[in-house]
């Protein structure tokens, strides 16, 4: 995933999650304060509520009217997005790295380790989405780093790291295919717009 697409999926998730806090605090949910959102805290959204919600807005904008267009449609838009997710999982790890970096700069360890929970690619964002975006061997690597591992060690947490990551760009590429598809040329247009495709 490039970093136009990156900025795209993170953008689109922000805007999600204010929907969904707002929808929370016109429902009268919204008492519980700051421990919302990817900052701190658990999240105050239903992950299940706000797949629906990314659900309904894709719905929308490829102009799907029948349900049963839109069954087969949006099954295939979920995959894509899901698998977009597990692609961006190194991502997320490198923000929770620099994250965890700047705060040992800044404030301490505690704190640093704090924030690495916070934004950590099994933890607040993938709760948020309902998703797995777990990254075993980015976090395998991660600790072969931090450990100053032998180079074996460390040469074969690369390897994983390299055959992890081309698996899930090949799901994602394949899910792409697949929703290519389904789609009329119109709709595909807006889902590359939209950065599915």
């Amino acid at each position: 995933m490039n970093i136009k697409s990156m900025l795209a999926l993170a953008g689109f998730v922000v805007v999600l999650s204010l929907g969904a806090a707002r929808v929370e605090a016109q429902n009268g949910g919204g008492g519980g304060g700051g421990g919302g959102g990817f900052g701190g805290g658990r999240p105050n959204f239903d992950p299940a509520q706000l797949r629906q919600n990314f659900q309904d807005n894709m719905r929308e904008q490829l102009e799907v009217t029948n349900d049963e267009e839109w069954k087969v449609i949006g099954d295939q838009v979920q995959k894509v997005f899901d698998a977009q997710l597990q692609v961006g999982a190194s991502s997320l790890n490198m923000m929770r790295m620099f994250r965890r970096n700047n705060n040992n700069n800044g404030q301490g360890g505690a704190n640093a380790q704090g924030g690495a929970r916070r934004a950590g690619g099994g933890g607040g964002f993938a709760a948020l989405l309902g998703a797995d975006t777990a990254d075993p061997e980015g976090e395998a690597l991660q600790s072969a780093i931090d450990r100053n591992a032998p180079v074996a060690e460390m040469k074969a947490a690369i390897a994983k790291v390299t055959a992890a990551r081309k698996q899930k760009q090949d799901r994602l590429d394949q899910a792409r295919t697949d929703l290519r598809q389904l789609l009329t040329p119109r709709q595909e247009a807006i889902a590359v717009s939209l950065g599915l495709l």
